[in-house]
């Protein structure tokens, strides 16, 4: 095997092959890169699959025609991001076949069965056979792209529908091969105002990252004897409202609100619907805080801004056995392609 630092130095492409073995051509150049717009950074995520389990590995990625900036795109060969910080060996005797269709499958409507998701014109690009993985050098984002140069082209057209990519691994040695990919990204919570009288809040939940996702406020230290609301908003109030109790309303609490049930511990917990959301489609954030009456006083929470920030348009189905018929489905989760 060569010496890792060649890997990292040499500008032109790079083949690391074996006799009756398939070829990776290393390519630091740029690609056509999907999902559209990820070619730095590539992608939000790390991800060993579906080279660096032990093993067998069905996986299959759809990315929405709305994922590619050009109009069509003849792909010869296919590209995944080696990303590792401090470096990793490569692997010898990944048995792999590929296979490529145009599905008639969007995220919302991709199915855990894997039969349900090619198109008509599936084909396997790769053929079933030994291939040799080159080791990952360690850089990080800047690390070399690894292809898969295809036995046989495929012509694929965003206005029939979505480009479905599936791997199966039927044998894999021991060891990590982790790529990057993209991932739902989860709620993130801001704290924008204390509460008062040792209320607290705190945020949770996968808003906008699957169909029945949610966000979720909990509230503890409630008082006794109290009836308490949670309040959301799109805005907070300007200026914040102080009370007689010394606590503040960062939000107005005749906007939307929901009647929660203290627990005898003193907390509570409130679900607010969100659905699928799609990053970039102008989602608002919203301002959440809880309400608590007691017969004499009004009592607060903390405050925050939840900034929803939802997935691309892109899906992943995917099991460790050749033989399932169903996988694991993780919306807006798939591996960063390069195509040539």
């Amino acid at each position: 095997m060569q010496d890792q630092r060649v890997w990292t130095r040499l500008p032109l492409p790079i083949l690391h092959c074996g006799i009756a073995l398939s070829c990776l051509v290393l390519q630091p150049g740029a690609q056509t890169t999907i999902p559209n717009g990820n070619a730095s950074p590539p992608g939000n995520a790390i991800s060993n699959l579906p080279f660096g389990e032990k093993g067998e590995v069905r996986a299959q990625y759809l990315y929405e025609a709305s994922t590619f900036a050009s109009s069509s795109v003849v792909i010869h060969d296919l590209g995944v991001i080696t990303a590792s910080t401090r470096g990793l060996p490569g692997k010898r005797g990944l048995d792999l076949e590929i296979r490529m269709s145009t599905s008639p499958r969007t995220v919302r409507s991709i199915s855990s069965k894997f039969a349900q998701n090619p198109g008509q014109d599936e084909v396997t690009v790769f053929r079933s056979r030994s291939t040799n993985l080159p080791p990952i050098a360690g850089l990080g984002r800047l690390s070399l792209r690894a292809h898969f140069k295809l036995d046989r082209k495929f012509l694929y057209r965003p206005a029939k529908g979505s480009l479905l990519i599936e791997y199966r691994v039927k044998k894999a040695p021991a060891g990590s091969y982790t790529l990057y990919q993209e991932q739902a990204r989860r709620p993130f919570g801001r704290l924008i105002g204390h509460g008062c009288m040792g209320i607290r809040q705190r945020v949770s939940g996968n808003a906008g990252t699957a169909p029945n996702s949610t966000l979720v406020f909990e509230a503890s230290g409630l008082p006794a004897n109290s009836m308490t609301v949670h309040v959301l908003d799109l805005v907070i109030s300007h200026p914040p409202r102080k009370l007689s109790t010394g606590c503040t309303l960062y939000i107005n609490p005749f906007a939307q609100f929901r009647p929660v049930t203290r627990r005898a511990n003193g907390t509570a917990e409130v679900h607010w619907p969100s659905g699928l959301l799609y990053l970039g489609s102008g989602i608002a954030p919203v301002f959440g805080q809880f309400v608590s009456r007691t017969q004499s006083r009004m009592l607060t929470s903390d405050a925050h801004r939840v900034d929803i920030r939802g997935i691309q348009r892109v899906a992943s189905v995917v099991s460790r056995s050749l033989s399932a018929n169903t996988g694991k489905l993780d919306y807006g989760t798939a591996l960063v392609h390069q195509l040539r």
